[in-house]
């Protein structure tokens, strides 16, 4: 019997494989492809793993609550990843307001759709999944003036006319006649055509206009529409006695007093009791005409005034800021406070535009593109169009920074600033959002997240259209000049940029600051 015996302490294991000769073992090689493929997977392993150690409740399509700094905003996820802007894993939103940054894509990457100034990327960190309900844009609005229709006046009958002129059979004819036009005013049928000409009936679109003849309806018509409004009163129309002897019409033959009284309307002349109704009745029908086509004129004027408000944004609003301007006082040259309220907009187009002047690359970006576009309008129209610049961060920008800020990129640009209320209203004004605290220190160098985009204002003061970073200043111009070719077609002065000589020129404007 033979007995084998083998040491399986750790350490004679490995010295034995040490002194073992390694010459017969194949060496493990790997191309360059089969190797970034196994890294690749290797990321793609981790990202899931990162992912998956994210709370469940982050999906694509969950309502959530953002808090970025001092303020909540609501929305709904869009995107959850990896992006090619930063690293680690972000939350793509759609807010329920035009208080974001994008339209779903950045620096030429779209990761979702959505309206311009609605999207916006954010750590996993500050979202909050739950059943949050969408904000509501209108309640912080005041609300829409309602425009009421024309009340339905009542129905207006022809005046009765006297008659007592008349003759018998005359008398009897006009008689006939007036009944007959009082029953078509009384008939159903007719006074809904009375009303629609008046504009108070929304049953057709076409309205039909009134004339003398829709007025003065014939006999068999009138007699027709008396018929069938059993609920209207009735009457009876007597024919003239006929002779006994002759079998025509008693008031047919002549008489003395027959002959006299013709003589006697032909004295008169043209002018008779029927031709007085006739004039009436035309004055009436003319009267409801030209009412209906005023009711008309206005309802177009109410109709334009509603579309337009639906149609265009809510972005714009009353605010009061301060412009620093060039002075002169007992020691020389000094910056002074001008005030500039949003009535200043009016006159001219504006390209207004919120940032801080210690921002290090995106607002001098934005503002170079800002200078662009004013000096290509400038070309074909002239001086036609202003400049603005309003900080956000009014805690640093004084009237001397602010001041010589803006004389960089545009000599015609304005720069507003204020104390941190004013600034806040004016945001609020145009759904501009930023984080800038109420209590920043001057001394701290800090950061100001804000709303990238600038806005286009006509010479009436009212939003027109913004602009993202991610047009350039070609598309702007192209879209600016668009609008100003549509505004000038219409009939519509052009205005002239010079609000900054009337603002530094006006001295009652002077405030301190």
């Amino acid at each position: 019997m033979g007995l084998k015996v083998e040491d399986v302490r750790p350490y004679a294991v490995a010295a034995r494989f040490h002194n073992e000769s390694l010459e017969g073992v194949d060496k493990f090689e790997m191309d360059d492809e089969t190797y970034k493929a196994r890294q690749a997977q290797t990321n793609a392993d981790a990202s899931r793993a990162e992912l998956a150690a994210l709370s469940s409740d982050l999906r694509v399509g969950a309502r959530c609550q953002v808090q970025l700094g001092s303020t909540a905003r609501r929305g709904s996820i869009r995107y959850v990843g990896k992006t090619q802007f930063a690293s680690g894993i972000w939350i793509g939103l759609q807010y329920d307001e035009p208080v974001g940054k994008n339209d779903g894509s950045v620096q030429g990457e779209r990761y979702f759709d959505c309206k311009a100034l609605f999207g916006g990327f954010v750590r996993p960190e500050k979202v909050q999944v739950g059943d949050f309900p969408e904000e509501d844009i209108e309640a912080e609005l005041q609300d829409e003036e309602e425009i009421e229709s024309p009340s339905q006046g009542p129905i207006l009958a022809p005046p009765a006319l006297s008659h007592d002129c008349m003759p018998g059979g005359d008398a009897v004819v006009y008689e006939v006649k007036r009944r007959e036009i009082w029953a078509a005013f009384n008939n159903e049928p007719a006074a809904s055509a009375l009303l629609r000409a008046r504009g108070a009936s929304k049953s057709t679109k076409k309205k039909p206009k009134m004339c003398v003849g829709a007025v003065l309806a014939t006999s068999s018509a009138a007699r027709r529409m008396a018929q069938q409004s059993p609920s209207r009163s009735s009457f009876k129309i007597s024919a003239p006695a006929r002779s006994e002897s002759s079998g025509q019409p008693a008031s047919s033959r002549p008489s003395p007093r027959s002959r006299a009284d013709a003589k006697a309307r032909t004295a008169i002349g043209p002018f008779t009791p029927l031709s007085a109704g006739l004039l009436v009745a035309t004055s009436i029908a003319l009267f409801f005409y030209f009412q209906s086509e005023k009711a008309e004129v206005e309802r177009r004027k109410a109709n334009e005034k509603k579309n337009e408000k639906v149609g265009r944004p809510r972005i714009g609003g009353e605010f009061s800021l301060v412009m620093p301007v060039l002075g002169r006082g007992s020691e020389g040259e000094s910056i002074e406070a001008r005030s500039f309220t949003e009535k200043d907009l009016v006159g001219a187009w504006t390209l207004l535009y919120f940032g801080f002047t210690n921002c290090p690359d995106i607002c001098p970006e934005e503002l170079d593109k800002m200078g662009k576009v004013v000096d290509q309008i400038d070309s074909k129209y002239g001086a036609i169009i202003n400049p603005i610049f309003i900080t956000c961060d009014p805690a640093r920008d004084t009237l001397a920074a602010t001041s010589t800020y803006v004389s960089e990129f545009h000599p015609r640009m304005v720069g507003l600033t204020g104390s941190y209320e004013a600034v806040k209203k004016a945001c609020k004004a145009f759904r501009v959002y930023f984080s800038t605290p109420p209590g920043a220190d001057p001394s701290n160098d800090y950061l100001v997240d804000h709303s990238i985009f600038f806005y286009l204002m006509d010479p009436e003061g009212k939003f027109v259209d913004a602009f993202g970073r991610s047009q350039t200043a070609e598309d702007v111009h192209a879209k600016v000049e668009g609008f100003i070719s549509r505004w000038q077609s219409e009939g519509n002065a052009l205005g002239r940029a010079d609000i900054k000589t009337r603002v530094r020129e006006d001295e009652s404007r002077k405030v301190p600051f």
